[in-house]
């Protein structure tokens, strides 16, 4: 069991602090950074990660190299040097180095563990967590809190210290908070190594027991306490922190050709312009414009663990996600992300395929000529058969040949949602900030839960939610009445279908994956009520045209979001 699992809100305050706009900017402001990278821990090698240091240079170097931080602005602490009086004395330090108006980018990577470890590795309070230091000490439980960087305890006073003098703070974690549950297959390679240390030295608790926590934490988050600090985590709950050593450089490339944290390697890319993110299209990354552009390469890569970002939607009152990240970011810097044409969904079929032509063909998808082209493949030559999208992720599997009508449903949903994606990444305009709540699962869900979907328009718009389940049946979830369809007010909060336990949406069959778009119109849609109709309509109804009419009628006028459920027992 991961000694990392979900803190949600303060285990990630521990990663790196970055800046966030606030209100006015003094001349002489600067930005301050902490970068933090430990791989070489006391406790012996077999605990060693080799992508933590490498991390914090990387960090160090675009940020002076692109982001306007002074070489004597940027201090780094790695592997020996990074103990836990080292770390909190150079967090200390921050506050008399810089003033109000300043901006703070504190990063962390390393290993780390929370309070939902049913290993106890740390004694911890629920709802916190702790990053490891070089000199973590797991001889007693009480040494190993006494050595680790608690994030309620021993983080929280420093960061709320630090933006309430009147500067700006990020703070970006690539650590393991999250658990063991992996969803990604790693199909012909090794899988990569997690950020957390596998040991106990506490009595386990028990499964049931942690489950337990884990979900009343999940059903009642600690609030967001911080105005002026925001924060990007590796992973969510229940998902491990990925480190891609050298061995798995071959499969799994990074930017510096170095062992890097999976996470870091997607943000070095937006933050070093390989990776566009500049969704509004105003030369400057927000944090939820990093978000994405960070989620979309990583769900590529198959990594297994989805980045979060707070303050989470319903949290984020005063707009902080949408505010430019780094002062020192001129027009260009963080280009606009390139949009790709229509293109089919291919899949690879490996083994006789004769059997899959008549699903593939139903479901519009074409016969990749190899694996590499492909969007998924379609493993016949194994047992069990299995559908895996090109990032290593296994949608399904089965005991003998693939049901035909199961095929194609699951080749249709995958269909369609490239299609429409493809199509709103094209017709629509800037972030809508939206997503599936408890936020701290990352979309991963088990029978039973209850679930509810959160939006906030940054203008007045009417908004329409449509899910596509693993059958490739699409339902739409909001509005359903007539009297939901009134535009929504800019900056408010809307739960969907609502926030009161009866409200709220009980996780039913089938397992896999359930795609949801949510879309923000600045005016009603013509087809709107036509669409406020549809209930389990098979992904190539005619019927479904019509949301494309409204997203090409309305282009330019709309904002959308794309979540994603994975449906577990």
């Amino acid at each position: 069991m991961s000694i990392g699992k979900v803190f949600k809100q303060c285990l990630i305050r521990i990663s790196v602090l970055l800046t966030l706009v606030g209100v006015g900017t003094p001349a002489m402001a600067r930005t301050h950074a902490l970068l933090i990278g430990v791989g070489d821990y006391a406790l012996g090698k077999q605990y060693k990660l080799e992508g933590p240091v490498n991390d914090a240079v990387a960090m160090r170097d675009v940020l002076v190299a692109r982001w306007g931080v002074a070489p004597q602005d940027a201090t780094l602490l790695t592997d020996k040097s990074a103990t836990k009086a080292a770390i909190l004395q150079a967090l200390r330090a921050l506050a008399q180095l810089s003033q109000s108006g300043d901006d703070i980018v504190i990063f962390f990577s390393g290993h780390g563990t929370s309070a939902v470890d049913a290993n106890e590795l740390v004694p911890l309070p629920y709802g916190s967590g702790a990053f490891l230091p070089h000199d973590f000490d797991t001889s007693t439980p009480e040494r190993g809190q006494a050595t680790s960087l608690v994030a309620r305890t021993d983080l929280m006073p420093l960061y709320l210290a630090l933006e309430g003098g009147g500067r700006r703070v990020w703070v970006i974690s690539d650590s393991c908070y999250s658990g063991n549950q992996v969803r990604s297959t790693g199909a012909d390679q090794r899988p990569l190594p997690g950020r957390f240390i596998p040991i106990a030295v506490g009595k386990n608790k028990g499964t049931q027991e942690a489950d337990a926590q884990r979900a009343v934490h999940a059903t009642n988050p600690i609030p967001w306490p911080y105005r002026n600090l925001v924060f990007l985590a590796a992973s969510a709950e229940g998902e491990i922190a990925r480190d891609i050593p050298a061995r798995s450089l071959a499969a799994h490339p990074t930017v510096t050709n170095q062992p890097q944290g999976a996470m870091t390697d997607a943000l070095l890319r937006v933050l070093g312009g390989q990776i566009g993110a500049d969704f509004n299209g105003d030369g400057l990354l927000s944090l939820a414009e990093a978000h994405r552009a960070v989620g979309q390469f990583m769900s590529t890569r198959g990594y297994g663990h989805t980045p979060q970002r707070l303050p989470s939607v319903a949290e984020d009152e005063a707009g902080q996600s949408s505010q430019p990240l780094l002062r020192g970011a001129g027009p260009g810097k963080t280009k606009a992300p390139a949009v790709p044409g229509t293109a089919p969904f291919r899949v690879w079929v490996a083994g006789s395929g004769d059997s899959a032509e008549p699903a593939l063909r139903a479901a519009g998808a074409q016969r990749a000529r190899q694996a590499g082209e492909a969007d998924a493949v379609l493993r016949l030559d194994q047992t069990p058969a299995r559908l895996v999208l090109s990032s290593g992720d296994l949608l399904t599997s089965w005991s003998g040949s693939p049901p035909l009508e199961e095929l194609k449903g699951q080749l249709g949903q995958l269909t369609l949602d490239k299609r429409w994606h493809l199509l709103a990444q094209q017709m629509g305009q800037g972030l809508l900030a939206a997503e599936v709540v408890p936020g701290i699962l990352g979309g991963n869900v088990r029978i039973g839960q209850k679930i509810h979907f959160t939006v906030r328009p940054d203008r007045s718009a009417t908004v329409l939610l449509v899910n596509i389940d693993a059958k490739g049946a699409v339902t739409t979830l909001f509005p359903r009445r007539s009297g939901e369809t009134q535009p929504l007010e800019a900056g408010r909060l809307k739960a969907i279908p609502g926030s009161a336990p009866h409200q709220k949406i009980e996780v039913q069959p089938p397992l896999g994956m359930d795609i949801q778009y949510t879309l923000a119109f600045e005016r009603p849609p013509t087809q709107l009520e036509r669409i406020m109709g549809w209930s389990q309509v098979a992904f190539d109804a005619p019927a479904l045209a019509l949301l494309e009419q409204a997203m090409t009628e309305n282009r330019g006028r709309f904002s959308f979001a794309r979540t994603v459920l994975r449906t577990s027992p």
